[in-house]
């Protein structure tokens, strides 16, 4: 982790602003990773965004407003955990947007990263990927962790477990 605080100190010196954004699927290991990046860092210079759900006043709003608030000054590094590209996957999967909603955001995003970009922010995105088999087993394990049960044995496990045999069947 030395490397990740050189690179702190030589934002801060040349006045640099970074913003990572980190993707993936459930159970990728995406708070894990920030974590891990974070915890040697400087807390006044870095700052990890995860986004709630939006406010009545949010959801009226253009959807990437709630993002630029979180944007940086010289120096800093911010990290989004998930929070900018759920309107292109979970929130449209999710039946949380309409589809010209989803467009919408497809059409806007690339200009919103080029203007990151043009204001001289470094943007880095990464996409946490595992398979289905590891994200079922992660899931499970979390389940199993809040419920403080045995894998398999908690009743949100087992409807867990009949859903995924219905939509395998199926």
């Amino acid at each position: 982790m030395g490397e990740l605080v050189k690179l702190q100190r030589c934002v801060i010196e040349r006045g640099q602003r970074i913003l990572v954004i980190v993707e993936g699927r459930d159970a990728a290991g995406k708070d894990d990773t920030i974590k891990s990046i974070v915890e040697h860092l400087s807390p006044r210079d870095t700052h990890v965004v995860a986004l709630g759900p939006a406010s009545n006043r949010e959801q009226c709003s253009w959807y990437l407003q709630r993002h630029v608030s979180h944007l940086l000054a010289a120096g800093e590094i911010v990290l989004f955990n998930r929070s900018l590209y759920k309107r292109a996957g979970v929130e449209s999967i999710m039946g949380f947007c309409t589809k010209e909603e989803t467009e919408e955001f497809l059409e806007t995003v690339p200009a919103f990263e080029a203007m990151i970009e043009r204001s001289g922010i470094t943007l880095l995105k990464y996409y946490l990927d595992i398979s289905k088999q590891e994200q079922w087993r992660r899931s499970l394990l979390r389940v199993a962790r809040r419920t403080g049960r045995r894998a398999g044995s908690s009743p949100i496990l087992q409807r867990m477990t009949a859903r995924r045999r219905e939509t395998t069947i199926a």
